[in-house]
């Protein structure tokens, strides 16, 4: 019995250019100043360190970045030190309301949206798999949608096994929340959870729960090679499998191999 959980920025999807108007838009209308995304707040220069990041993390990092610089950020009218004196999670919370206003007003999803996996190869990877659920750090409010709007609801992917920024900061938590689910919804546990991520920390996240006293399921890794970071880093993080990219029929083929060797060795 293999769960297949997915991440989805970077590795369904890539959005990064709606991500990035979103945190303009919020931090110009929570702290009066535009930090970007995509550029470093302070000196403007590309900024690429962020795609391996949580959107819990990037808000620290991005503010961090101004309050290094000694330049002032200023929360209302109180003036703010530390990051830790701000919400980072409401924050995250409204990117997704932000983006979700831009997704409504654009003509057609795929102009803020550029999918890697369409709903039929998901349909089609289903057929190895029991059930498939996500892991994201992407709002709850945004990715529900656009997980709706896209058709990967009626594609295999389960609803109530979806996991989002509001269950966890990390993704160690958000995979243990969608497991959680899991267990709540077929009262007992999956055998073996296969998290299909881009980063580092997707890879690492199933090295964290590792079989123990509360976890007796057994994590695998499957890294994808649309984000920020390279196969040997994968590998070295804890990646089972490496594939170019959730596109095409062989990468798919070398994923539905694998999700197949796995319910053999159940």
């Amino acid at each position: 019995m293999v769960y297949l959980v997915l991440d989805l920025d970077n590795t369904v999807w890539e959005k990064q250019e709606l991500d990035n108007k979103s945190y303009e838009s919020v931090s110009q209308r929570i702290f009066g100043r535009r930090i970007s995304l995509l550029t470093n707040p302070i000196t403007g220069e590309r900024d690429r360190d962020f795609a391996k990041c949580t959107n819990h993390d990037i808000w620290r990092y991005k503010l961090q970045q101004v309050l290094d610089s000694g330049e002032c950020l200023v929360l209302g009218s109180t003036p703010i030190a530390r990051t830790e004196e701000i919400d980072i999670g409401e924050l995250v919370t409204k990117l997704g309301i932000a983006a979700v206003d831009y997704v409504v007003r654009a003509a057609r999803i795929d102009e803020v949206v550029k999918s890697y996996l369409i709903p039929n190869d998901l349909l089609a990877l289903s057929r190895a798999v029991s059930h498939i659920g996500v892991a994201s750090s992407g709002a709850r409010v945004l990715q529900d949608k656009l997980l709706r709007d896209l058709g990967f609801y009626g594609a295999g992917l389960e609803r109530g096994l979806c996991s989002f920024a509001e269950e966890g900061r990390d993704k160690r938590s958000l995979v243990a929340n969608s497991v959680q689910r899991y267990k709540n919804i077929y009262r007992n546990r999956p055998q073996t959870v296969v998290y299909v991520g881009d980063s580092e920390e997707d890879m690492a996240a199933t090295k964290a729960l590792a079989p123990s006293a509360s976890f007796t399921t057994d994590f695998r890794a499957v890294g994808v090679l649309t984000g920020m970071t390279d196969e040997h880093e994968l590998i070295a993080a804890g990646a089972h499998l490496v594939i170019p990219s959730l596109q095409g029929p062989q990468n798919l083929k070398k994923l539905f191999v694998f999700l197949q060797g796995l319910n053999h060795e159940g």
